[in-house]
């Protein structure tokens, strides 16, 4: 029998007033409320599996360290179990502290289960708002937790097809804080094969992060990894989760808890560069100064409200002050590696260099003034290495390299963590293109020429046409890799003079540590390696542009053949109530209109003097960061719209109907050519459709009275003829063959 329901807040009230007279039951309440704070739930970063039925690991669980503990009514407990279950957490929630209770969630069973209603009843008498509520497929399931306990706050655990497909519904629910990918239900329910990998996963992943960001929730939290002892395997998961832009994880066994704290959390410079970010907002609010600059935000790439919008975290990461140090940090080790393994700075002197050329031991502050006062980083990094080592071995820092090698290395090796997220987003932006391609390969629409309606195609050749871009573009990134991924070491003038022996084992050494080829020449200032990768952007560019082109002018109210993914809110005006703008193609144009005029800048910079020029080598420094940072929020926009677009068919047949037949003009010329004359058909049928417009008729109806026309087609051939459906052309053959390229 479950006794649970005698508990709850009021029975705690009366047992603290008993041990404490000063405390009264409200009192309690409100500390309680206090306590389980909205926060500590959308910000978990791991959250603990214990089974409802084993009261023994419940403060095992809490003291595991993990973010959230979550007690299971569901999976992990058999059915005859489930009122004990609910008895154990119960008992224990009474007895634990408010400051407790705010770490738990209670895993209840899903709207379908005739467990639903008694756990229901839990939650209001055990004071625990933290509700993971599985198999969440609608708005309608979250209704009906809340409406049982109002101040729940709903973790949503999305677990199948339909739970994928609803997952802008439920995200934008009233109570969900956070979205939960419960990946090994949702693979069972698609039958999907994940033995050799998790690839079938993506497309719901990004799903469900993108309705969490339009819906402003927390990054959604990540399945569980089954394997316990394999940390490995955690750690590609959490990696996995990352990429597709989750912020949190699952844990079925407290093991699991510390690599992934460790491995999500923050950097140590990342760490001190907030800390003081704070301390100067605080001495200074509204107007902070930080390493004498002003911390609040200029561009639109690192602005607090744009951010997110026109570039991505993770690309702005990678043109960081922080990474870009690191990466000189990175050469300078390399280096040191290579010279002492060739006996050309003493051993000693690499491995003490190597320890040092850490991003958390420069000072970044003097950094800033050195870099000001000489005009570049490299020479206030190795001045910083060389008073790290002890014993003046940092005196072998930087042996017989320049300024712009290190320079050019770190770029080449920036330019390479880009691409990788460049090629990451259009693998996928493919896929969603694919996917509409396919689906609508048959679906006929109106073609368009100078903004008028032309002939019929399909809307999966639209697609198919956006698709062989692409693709050519990912061909174009496999063979750019192949010329930019070069290092540089040649030293002053590019002829490694400043080694008298070992100079190209050096080259080549440096090189093969850091994954690069090996140049055949110094390129200081011969750029068009550099200014191939602008020209690459500005071509996708144009690609994303043509998408957001033809987005914009499908989505005018006239024509409403497609409309960018709905989302409560979003794309509304603040003065016309009934609009929806097609906001993501809006910014999607505006990214890449400056895309392409940095590619401009980047051929200017290939103007070089001489062999280390003055200044059309700095143009690198300003464009590169900011064309791919803006690239970085087109592709992501582009995804965005493309993996959720939504397609009306009938709005599509409806705008090929609206010139009474006239589009299918040319059908009728080419049907009579072969009786009459293709340039006599013309300006027949040219007459003819100037009479329909006049008297506002069908184009057939005239076609099938003229007397010459009727000695040779009769109107069962005209109609065939009038048929937009059999005027389709070989846009399917084309679709298909562009389906067949696939990589």
């Amino acid at each position: 029998m479950e006794r649970w329901p005698a508990h709850g807040p009021g029975a705690r009230a009366r047992r603290a007033h008993r041990r404490d007279p000063g405390r009264t039951g409200i009192r309690c309440r409100q500390h309680s409320d206090a306590a389980r704070g909205r926060g500590d739930l959308m910000d978990a970063r791991t959250y603990l599996f214990v089974p409802g039925n084993r009261p023994e690991r419940f403060v095992k669980a809490l003291a595991s360290g993990a973010d959230a503990v979550v007690l299971d009514l569901e999976d992990a407990v058999a059915p005859p179990a489930k009122g004990e279950a609910r008895d154990a957490v119960a008992q224990w929630c009474d007895e634990i502290t408010a400051h407790d209770r705010a770490r738990l969630v209670v895993r209840i069973n899903d709207a379908h289960s005739s467990a639903f209603a008694d756990d229901l009843r839990l939650l209001r008498h055990a004071g625990v708002a933290g509700v993971m509520l599985p198999k969440a497929e609608s708005a309608a399931h979250v209704q009906a937790v809340r409406a049982a306990v109002p101040d729940a706050r709903v973790l949503a655990l999305v677990e199948s097809a339909r739970g994928a497909a609803a997952a802008h519904e439920v995200a934008g629910a009233d109570g969900v804080v956070r979205l939960v990918f419960g990946t090994l239900d949702y693979a069972l329910d698609l039958d999907l094969d994940t033995t050799d990998g998790i690839e079938g996963l993506s497309h719901a992943a990004s799903m469900l992060a993108i309705a969490s960001r339009v819906a402003g929730l927390a990054a959604p939290v990540a399945g569980v990894t089954p394997q316990i002892d394999d940390e490995q395997r955690l750690l590609a998961d959490l990696a996995w989760a990352r990429r597709h832009g989750f912020g949190a994880k699952l844990c079925i066994h407290p093991r699991q808890v510390a690599p992934l704290h460790a491995a999500l959390a923050p950097s140590a410079a990342a760490l001190d560069w907030a800390r003081r970010v704070i301390a100067a907002e605080t001495a200074s609010p509204g107007a902070a100064q930080l390493d004498g600059r002003s911390a609040m935000p200029a561009t639109i790439i690192d602005s607090a409200i744009f951010q997110g919008i026109f570039s991505s975290d993770e690309m702005r990461h990678v043109w960081s002050d922080e990474n870009r140090t690191q990466k000189y940090l990175d050469i300078e080790a390399a280096l040191a590696k290579v010279q002492g393994r060739l006996g050309l700075i003493p051993q000693e002197a690499a491995d003490e260099i190597v320890s040092h050329c850490k991003l958390e031991q420069i000072d970044v502050g003097l950094l800033r003034q050195q870099t000001e006062r000489v005009g570049y980083p490299i020479l206030g990094v190795v001045s910083q290495l060389n008073a790290l080592c002890r014993d003046k071995l940092g005196e072998y820092c930087h042996w017989g390299a320049t300024t712009q090698d290190i320079t050019d290395t770190a770029t080449v090796l920036q330019i390479r963590e880009a691409l990788a997220i460049v090629e990451r987003e259009l693998a996928a932006i493919s896929s969603a293109m694919a996917r509409h391609a396919k689906t609508h390969r048959d679906t006929p629409m109106i073609g368009r020429s100078n903004l008028q309606q032309a002939i019929p195609v399909t809307f999966g050749y639209k697609m198919a046409g956006l698709l062989s871009a692409i693709e050519r573009h990912r061909e174009r990134l496999a063979q750019l890799k192949e010329r930019v991924l070069v290092g540089e070491f040649a030293g002053a003038a590019g002829t490694l003079a400043s080694l008298e022996k070992g100079a190209m084992q050096t080259q080549a050494g440096l090189c093969a540590e850091l994954d690069l080829k090996q140049p055949v020449i110094a390129w200081h200032t011969i750029r068009d390696n550099i200014a191939e990768v602008g020209a690459f952007l500005g071509l996708v560019g144009g690609t994303l542009g043509k998408l957001s082109m033809d987005v914009k002018l499908m989505m005018q109210t006239e024509v409403g053949e497609v409309y960018e993914p709905f989302a409560h809110g979003r794309g509304s005006s603040s003065t016309m109530p009934q609009k929806r703008n097609p906001i993501s193609s809006c910014y999607i144009h505006a990214a890449i209109s400056v895309v392409r005029q940095h590619a401009a800048a980047l051929m200017d910079a290939m103007v070089a003097d001489h062999e280390r020029s003055t200044g059309p080598w700095e143009i690198e420094w300003i464009v590169l960061p900011e064309a791919f940072c803006l690239m970085a929020g087109a592709l992501k926009q582009s995804r965005f719209v493309l993996e959720g677009l939504e397609v009306d068919a009938k709005a599509m047949r409806r705008n090929i109907d609206l010139t009474h037949g006239l589009v299918m003009s040319e059908a009728v010329m080419m049907g009579l050519g072969p009786y009459i004359g293709r340039e006599y058909a013309h300006d027949l049928v040219y007459d003819i459709c100037r009479d329909a417009v006049k008297q506002q008729r069908p184009l057939l109806d005239l076609l099938a009275e003229h007397p010459e026309i009727k000695r040779h087609l009769d109107r069962a051939a005209l109609a065939r003829l009038c048929d937009p459906a059999n005027y389709l052309g070989q846009s399917g053959v084309m679709v298909d063959r562009v389906l067949a390229t696939l990589r």
